[in-house]
C-alpha cells in the first residue's frame, strides 16, 4: 500500500512540475500581443505590437489578410510585415497610411497602402528567448510546433515607408504569467 501511495504523490509531483514548466514556457510569449487601432471587423488607422516582456522578442512576422476596396470577389490576400526584433518593454506602432502593400499577379503588381485597403491581422509569429517559435491571434497563443501543418500561403508583401514608431512600455518588467 505503501509503495502505490508513493508512485500516486511522485505521479502527482511529476504533473505539477510539467504544469509549471509549461506556464514558464509561455512566460514570455504571453507578454508579446497586438491589437488595430479604429478597427472594427476590417480597416484601422494603425498597427500595434507591443512586447511587455523583458527580453525581446525576434523573426516578428505579421500576417494580415487584405482585399482591395475595388475588388469585386470577397477572396483576400495575405500578405506579410516583417518587424525582425520588437525589443524589451515596447510598443510599435505603424500607421497604416506608412505602409505599402505589394501583390504580385499575371499583369505585374498591384500596389496600394495599406489604408486603401480593408485589413485585419491573421496573426502574429515570432521567436521567444528560448528559441521557440510562438503564432498568436486575436483568441489564441500557440507553440508553432501546437500549429500542426497550417502553413499559409502569403501571396505578397507589406513594405513600411519608414521605421514603425517604438514607445517605452510603463507597464512591464514582472513577468506574469499569461493564457493564449
Amino acid at each position: 500500500m505503501a509503495t502505490y501511495y508513493s508512485a500516486e504523490v511522485a505521479q502527482e509531483q511529476l504533473e505539477q512540475s510539467k504544469e509549471g514548466d509549461e506556464e514558464k514556457e509561455r512566460n514570455q510569449a504571453a507578454r508579446v500581443t497586438y491589437w488595430e487601432e479604429g478597427s472594427w471587423l476590417w480597416g484601422g488607422k494603425a498597427l500595434h505590437l507591443l512586447n511587455r516582456s523583458s527580453d525581446p522578442v525576434s523573426a516578428v512576422a505579421v500576417l494580415i489578410r487584405i482585399r482591395f476596396k475595388d475588388q469585386v470577389d470577397q477572396r483576400y490576400h495575405l500578405v506579410k510585415l516583417d518587424e525582425h526584433v520588437l525589443p524589451p518593454c515596447s510598443e510599435v506602432v505603424h500607421r497604416t497610411g506608412e505602409l505599402s502593400v505589394s501583390i504580385p499577379d499575371a499583369s505585374g503588381s498591384k500596389m496600394a497602402q495599406v489604408s486603401e485597403t480593408r485589413w485585419r491581422v491573421d496573426n502574429v509569429e515570432f521567436t521567444d528567448r528560448a528559441g521557440k517559435r510562438w503564432s498568436r491571434t486575436s483568441t489564441h497563443l500557440k507553440l508553432t510546433s501546437d500549429v500542426g501543418s497550417r502553413v499559409p500561403i502569403v501571396t505578397g508583401v507589406t513594405i513600411p515607408m519608414s521605421p514603425g514608431a517604438v514607445k517605452a512600455l510603463d507597464d512591464c518588467g514582472a513577468e506574469a504569467s499569461g493564457s493564449g
